[in-house]
Order: structure tokens, then sequence, then C-alpha cells
């Protein structure tokens, strides 16, 4: 009989590992084909093979990004509280106007997700809102949930911020988070304090710190709201 193989389009596991050792170490990815680092590897162990530049950078080094992607998006949805999506501007050694875009987890696990050139792009407070609405739409429709956003201090970010802040489900959110922190944050409210930590005990094993709103800042608001959303299973069982 006749047998017949094909070679599979995805990279053995052991190939991925030099490229997870690129990255971790920032290496330009021509390092595999230096003969020190042949010699290295063939030391270590004679019957690795390192891949060439070529496939490091191509094929495995997109397996490897899409298995890193897979993970994150798994990671995001299976968050309990909501994430964090937070975004920043900057320009590039080209003059390039870049917009990175960073997903944080309720328990402080930072993921970059993606980096956009907005050079040819108008930026006034209405684009950033759109942006904003884009990010959080495109974060739903993956079953990721959005509970915090945190812009850039740049006057078209502040405006727009002005703006979010103004919309009345918002707002009143906000409002009622503040009136919240404020009463768990009162000395005169010991006992519902002790009996709140109480039901932390129960629920997390450990305590955790309601942020009390400071001046009215954009920062405030978020380090308020994140205290909040630490403890929102303890407090809807107490409240």
């Amino acid at each position: 009989f006749h047998l017949i193989c094909r070679m599979t389009p995805y990279p053995h596991p052991q190939n991925l590992q030099p490229t997870k050792l690129t990255v971790s170490c920032g290496w330009v990815f021509h390092w595999v084909n230096k003969p020190e680092a042949k010699e290295l590897f063939d030391f270590l162990n004679s019957y690795l093979k390192l891949p060439d530049r070529r496939a490091l950078s191509e094929q495995i080094l997109e397996t490897t990004v899409s298995e890193g992607d897979k993970a994150m998006h798994e990671a995001l949805r299976e968050d309990p509280i909501g994430i964090t999506l937070t975004f920043d501007g900057w320009t590039n050694v080209k003059n390039e106007q870049l917009l990175g875009i960073m997903i944080i987890t309720s328990e402080g696990k930072p993921y970059v997700w993606k980096a956009t050139d907005i050079s040819i792009e108008r930026e006034s407070h209405l684009e950033v809102m759109e942006k904003t609405k884009v990010m959080i739409d495109e974060l739903e429709n993956m079953k990721v949930k959005v509970s915090v956003v945190v812009t850039d201090s740049a006057s078209p970010y502040a405006a727009s911020r002005e703006v979010f802040k103004e919309m009345t489900d918002l707002k009143t959110t906000m409002d009622r988070g503040i009136r919240l922190a404020s009463y768990f944050k009162n000395a005169n409210n010991k006992y519902f304090i002790a009996k709140l930590h109480d039901q932390q005990k129960i629920t997390y094993n450990k305590y955790y710190g309601i942020a009390a709103p400071g001046e009215t800042r954009w920062n405030s608001y978020y380090t308020v709201v994140t205290s909040l959303l630490q403890t929102q299973q303890a407090l809807q069982v107490y409240i």
C-alpha cells in the first residue's frame, strides 16, 4: 500500500519555545542563526534543532500570537468583576501618532490588546468618544465585561470624559457609588463597617478596604469604583 504524508501547517510545540524566549528577552529574530546560539543549544540538547529566522518570525510567531490571543480572550471573558479598558497616545520615532490599548483584569493582570496608527485621523473629543464606544462594543461582542475606562490626560480625552460623565446612567451610577463608599468610610457607621468586614471574610477569606472619594477628579472616581467592585459580592449579600 501507499502511505501518503502531508506536512501539518502547525509547528511542533517544541518550536514555540524559542519564540517565547525571543519575546521574553527582547531579542531580534536572527539570533537563532548565530553560530554561538547553535553551539549553546547543541551543548544543552544535541537533539534540539532550532528553527531558522524566517520560520521563527513567520509561521511559528503567528501561531504563538494566535495562542496568546486565545488565552487572553478566555481570561478576559472569565473575569467575574469586569475589566479595565485603558488607552494612551504617543508619537514614535517615525513621528507617527499611535494609540496603545491595554486591558487590566480585576486581579490587576495587564494584557496588551492592540496598537493603532491614528496619524491621519482628527483628534477631538468626538473622535475619542467614538473610538471608545467602538472598543467597548468590540469587547462586549467578545463577551467581555467592561467595568472601567481610563483615558489619556490630553485635552480631547479630558473633554470626552466630561461628556461621558454627563450621561444620565453613568452619572446616576457614579453618584450612588460615591454615596455607598462614603457611608462605609464614615466612622459613625462602625457597626455596619464591622458587619461588612465579617461578610468579606466569609466571601473572600480576606478584607478589602473601600476607597474614599476625594476631590472631583477622574482618577478619584476610578479608585472608588474599583474598590467597590472588589467587594461587590459581599456588598450584595450584606446590603
